[in-house]
């Protein structure tokens, strides 16, 4: 009996020590097949599109839709982002006629467009080179096409999986038809990106970029966006965003600033 005993006590004792972890100078490290990366990169693309919709009837009659595109594909040397929005509106009011005949007429609220893309090449974990292309179109604000292109030198201030700032720098060429004018002019490009990941179902970012013209800083461009998104489900998110730009000089008879506040639904894939 006692013999039995021991070798049931011995063989626990055995499967006991097998599933154990070794520690110390005694534990091996695990078989891996990726390299252990401070910030976690991925070779596959982060994808969503976002649709936003607003719709009164009754007494005022708009309509007002919206559609973003964003996609950014991260490697351990270079960063792609790209992305593009659109947003279309009407108002339709009640027309009364000198000989009582009514008919609706309906006026355009918003008609924009914008597209962006950049490719960063990261020389250390903190800095990079590389270059961005911007467009945008907005009828109410007269800009048939502004294109933006830029070579740039950035550099990480924050670079963390939860929070991330960099700062960029460069020239930049800007053509563009405001009204019924064509300019072309050299500028430079002073930059910045942020985001905060509270956790993996919510964030915040901000962007601000300032555009002066070389030869008069008089004429000048501030584009800046602050958002947040907040993720229900694997695949679908809501999401909220601020947009401001500031024309300094824009096409006659329109204002120098527009402001545009977003709520959307994202879908990611």
């Amino acid at each position: 009996m006692k013999r039995k005993r021991f070798l049931h006590i011995s063989v626990f004792i055995l499967l006991a020590l097998r599933a154990t972890p070794l520690t110390g100078a005694d534990a091996k490290p695990a078989a891996t097949n990726t390299p252990p990366a401070k910030y976690p990169v991925t070779n596959q693309w982060d994808s969503s599109v976002a649709l936003g919709m607003a719709l009164t009837r009754g007494n005022s009659e708009t309509f007002l839709s919206t559609a973003t595109f964003k996609a950014v594909r991260k490697t351990t040397n270079n960063e792609v982002l790209l992305g593009a929005t659109g947003s279309y509106g009407e108002a339709t009011t009640e027309v009364t006629e000198p000989n009582g005949r009514k008919h609706d007429e309906s006026k355009s609220t918003a008609a924009n467009a914008a597209a962006y893309g950049q490719f960063n090449y990261l020389f250390t974990e903190r800095i990079y080179g590389g270059g961005r292309v911007d467009y945008v179109h907005d009828a109410i604000a007269d800009l048939k096409y502004r294109f933006t292109i830029s070579p740039l030198a950035g550099y990480y201030a924050i670079k963390t999986p939860a929070a991330k700032l960099s700062f960029e720098f460069g020239p930049s060429g800007v053509f563009e038809r405001q009204g019924k004018e064509d300019n072309q002019y050299a500028a430079l490009r002073f930059g910045d990106r942020f985001e905060y990941k509270f956790n993996p179902k919510s964030k915040v970012w901000q962007s601000f970029d300032y555009i002066p013209q070389v030869d008069r800083w008089g004429n000048y461009l501030l584009v800046a966006e602050i958002g947040g998104e907040a993720v229900f489900t694997q695949q679908f998110s809501l999401r909220a965003v601020l947009q401001d730009t500031y024309d300094n000089e824009p096409a006659n008879s329109r204002k120098k600033n527009d402001l545009k506040f977003i709520t959307s639904l994202v879908y990611k894939f």
